[in-house]
């Protein structure tokens, strides 16, 4: 599976390079990146005021102050489950190890 991939990046940097110019290429990348990002922050942002929505509405009224104790609560196991099963390594915190990464381990 890897070789087809890598078959499929090289086939697709060979085209790249003879119909696309360096600087229309690196235009395509920014409006893909801007895009995306855009579509994330929307998707967050509805995401955000669904779940307020829900915590504020009368459709579980009754578990109002249940939930503000249990969000926080899943939230931390799903992040303890990314990270011990998903990443699998250990994950430093802050700019300073991100600085190391980047110039010593090649990003």
């Amino acid at each position: 599976m890897p070789a087809k991939k890598n078959d499929l990046i090289t086939r697709f940097l060979i085209w790249r390079a003879k119909h696309i110019s360096q600087k229309q290429f690196i235009y395509l990348l920014s409006v893909l990146v801007g895009f995306t990002s855009g579509l994330g922050a929307a998707i967050l942002k509805n995401a955000t005021h669904f779940f307020q929505n829900l915590l504020e509405g009368n459709l579980i009224k009754s578990y109002h102050d249940a939930f503000y104790f249990l969000s926080p609560v899943v939230g931390l196991a799903l992040v303890f489950v990314i990270i011990n099963f998903g990443i699998r390594r250990k994950v430093s915190h802050g700019i300073p190890s991100t600085l190391y990464a980047i110039s010593k381990k090649k990003g």
